[in-house]
């Protein structure tokens, strides 16, 4: 081997590095701005993003979980999760996230949380278990959102409706729900007047109570929103 043959074959060596290095460099930068996107996507996200380790140590949590719960990832991260769930839902947490399974490995819930200034809130959740080849979770992530809102609505609601149930029975004049023209409901009162047991009245034509000389004007009274013949 000549002298020239050993410096080309070095210099086409130390070329092919240098074009290794910039690929290498290049995937390096390529990889840097997909975390930093990667990274942009979940911290927009409105929705709630921890990763947790079994027994509910935080690894990761974006900044909207951290807006909603008043806290900074420093204070988060390395700590359980658990103490911000309610006492009473806390067992109920715990037990579904223990039903999940290389086969089933998705869960959502809902549970009551305490909130910045020790009220209590609503959140629901979607929690994934992450298994190792051998079955065994090495990590869980979890989505969620607060339902706050709509858990009070839904309690107005009920009360709402307990309100109205209460009026309903208590009421000393008979009264009937309908639905297209069928009664689906009625109070005692109702049904005394007209000497009929629940299940007789329970789908049955409401008009078919009314006498039949009485009934254009009945339904002419409905029609206008006049309850009373």
């Amino acid at each position: 081997m000549t002298r020239k043959q050993t410096y080309e074959e070095l210099e086409q060596k130390v070329k092919e590095l240098e074009e290794e290095t910039i690929r290498r460099k290049r995937a390096e930068e390529a990889l840097i701005v997909g975390e930093e996107r990667y990274r942009n996507i979940i911290e927009d996200q409105t929705e709630f993003i921890v990763r947790w380790l079994p027994g509910g140590i935080r690894t990761f949590v974006n900044e909207s979980y951290c807006r909603f719960f008043g806290k900074t990832r420093d204070e988060v991260i390395g700590s359980s999760f658990f103490p911000l769930v309610s006492e009473e839902d806390r067992k109920t947490v715990e037990k579904r996230i223990e039903t999940l399974t290389p086969d089933c490995p998705v869960s959502m819930g809902e549970h009551r949380v305490i909130r910045p200034d020790g009220t209590i809130g609503w959140n629901q959740w979607v929690d994934r278990a992450i298994f190792d080849e051998n079955g065994q979770v090495v990590e869980y992530q979890s989505v969620g959102r607060d339902i706050t809102e709509r858990k009070q609505a839904e309690e107005a609601l009920v009360e709402s409706e307990e309100r109205l149930k209460s009026f309903y029975h208590s009421a000393f004049e008979g009264v009937a729900i309908t639905e297209q023209g069928k009664i689906i409901d009625f109070n005692r009162q109702f049904a005394d007047l007209f000497g009929y047991e629940r299940d007789e009245l329970i789908g049955r034509e409401v008009m078919a109570l009314v006498a039949e000389e009485d009934r254009e004007l009945v339904l002419k009274n409905i029609r206008s929103g006049f309850d009373k013949p």
